[in-house]
């Protein structure tokens, strides 16, 4: 793992591209 679900920064553009937190995202497909 190289640790991106707990990086700030990349939190912050998933957020941009999806609308979504990681957190979100994981929850909604599974």
């Amino acid at each position: 793992s190289l640790g991106f679900e707990h990086s700030q920064s990349f939190s912050t553009l998933f957020k941009k591209k999806t609308n979504l937190s990681p957190v979100e995202f994981r929850q909604a497909f599974n």
